[in-house]
């Protein structure tokens, strides 16, 4: 609310504004000039944030493809001072060459780490359920900050949580993430959920002493090592950065580094609050991306509204002691807002079909009732069992396949038989296991 009242201030006054911001809405509808810095450089685009990055991409295109046709000009002239370099019939245009290498205004080539593209680590299978939340009651010294709310996330939703400053949107995902315990209420994990959490209270959770670099390294999977050096670019570690220990980082830098290192560990759900206020456009644009491909539940919290209208397809509004839930994106929310309609929990929930069969008396509805919950906590005992064991096979397929890089297992062709056999006979049971979970999955669905 205040940003959006600062945009409509900034839009209607005469005076003069100079702004530094990393929010792309909040440029484009405040300013009519950009002013970049680049390479020592201050250069002026008029017109919107959005026309400027359009002609900067163009430039970026037309100085790269100069750069690469200077490089190839310049390894020409250097391979004829190679060569002709003790050829006395040479020593003039060698020279000449060499004072051309030395007036030549060299170009810098451009940057091209917004290219990159980071992808998660594949979130471990889960149920359908992320998260569900009834009842939930929670008061600081005598405020109550929510009162028998309630709220439920399906897997792979992206929830983005709106409302003012201090209303509990932050305490509503430490609730939910198991940082901070409920006076009252239910919140239950969907069956072989794995949550990850970011929050302020992460940077103070670094290891001080590694330096950067290395840090980055113990956490990143296998397949990413070699990538860390173009991930650490992206959030900003550059240069003699990455040699840094953590013990000497800001804490816009030390944010990032606790940010990463959540975006490296594989989880099916991410509780994300204010992940972009210590980055620029390039790195947010590369974590929005990968965000929007993450194939797990997201819950976030961001004043940014481009990167709330890009990300969100839910959005829950959070005020008053209640959790209003909104099933659609940012954009619905407004419309709704517009249309002056507050509607409740209850009207956002699907029209219950009319039953084909007569309702039955009381004593009937209420035995049906029992033996549907007998039946649905049978069904999740059942899917906990099903997902804790594949997880074990997981382990146990990982441990098979490692022996077979040792040299003493791949050396004996018998062993090498038996192991593989092994691990066939692992896939086959997973495949199995995994039927039968997806059809406990679909079960309890249903009731």
């Amino acid at each position: 609310e205040a940003r959006v009242w600062l945009e409509g201030f900034l839009q209607e006054t005469a005076a003069g504004v100079l702004v530094v911001s990393h929010d792309r809405y909040f440029l484009d509808t405040t300013v009519n000039e950009v002013a970049e810095l680049y390479q020592g450089s201050l250069n002026i685009y008029p017109g919107s944030f959005s026309s400027y990055e359009r002609r900067r991409i163009q430039e970026l295109r037309q100085i790269a493809e100069a750069y690469e046709q200077q490089q190839e000009e310049i390894a020409r002239i250097e391979q004829f001072i190679r060569r002709f370099r003790y050829k006395a019939t040479k020593a003039r245009q060698v020279q000449s060459r060499v004072k051309a290498l030395e007036r030549m205004e060299r170009i810098e080539a451009p940057p091209v780490h917004k290219t990159l593209h980071f992808s998660f680590p594949e979130a471990p299978r889960s149920g359908r359920l992320s998260v569900q939340i009834e009842g939930l009651v929670k008061s600081y010294g005598g405020k109550t900050v929510f009162a028998a709310a309630g709220l439920t996330l399906s897997r792979g939703e992206k929830w983005a949580l709106l409302g003012p400053n201090g209303v509990g949107k932050s305490t509503l995902m430490r609730l939910m993430a198991g940082r901070e315990e409920a006076d009252s209420g239910m919140i239950r994990s969907g069956s072989g959920v794995q949550a990850g959490y970011y929050g302020p209270e992460e940077v103070e959770n670094l290891e001080q002493a590694k330096p950067v670099e290395e840090l980055v390294s113990d956490w990143a999977p296998t397949e990413m090592v070699p990538h860390v050096r173009s991930l650490l670019g992206a959030f900003l570690f550059r240069g003699e950065e990455v040699y840094k220990p953590v013990a000497v980082l800001s804490g816009g830098e030390r944010s990032r580094l606790a940010l990463l290192r959540l975006l490296l560990q594989p989880s099916n759900l991410l509780f994300l609050d204010e992940p972009t206020n210590h980055l620029d456009l390039q790195s947010k644009d590369i974590l929005l991306d990968a965000l929007k491909s993450y194939t797990g539940t997201v819950v976030f919290v961001s004043h940014d509204r481009n990167f709330i209208e890009a990300l969100a397809d839910h959005v829950a509004e959070v005020g008053g002691g209640q959790i209003r839930p909104y099933a659609g994106d940012y954009a619905y929310f407004l419309w709704r807002k517009k249309q002056g309609e507050q509607p409740s929990i209850l009207t956002e929930a699907p029209e219950t079909p009319e039953p084909s069969q007569p309702q039955g008396s009381f004593r009937e509805l209420r035995e049906q009732s029992k033996a549907q919950k007998r039946e649905l906590r049978r069904l999740e005992r059942e899917e906990e069992q099903l997902l804790a064991t594949m997880e074990e096979l997981d382990e146990e397929g990982s441990r098979l396949e490692h022996l077979l890089t040792q040299e003493a297992v791949y050396r004996d062709g018998q062993r090498v038989r038996e192991i593989k056999e092994q691990l066939e006979a692992i896939t086959s049971r997973r495949e199995r296991l995994m039927s039968r979970w997806e059809s406990v999955d679909k079960q309890r669905e249903q009731i």
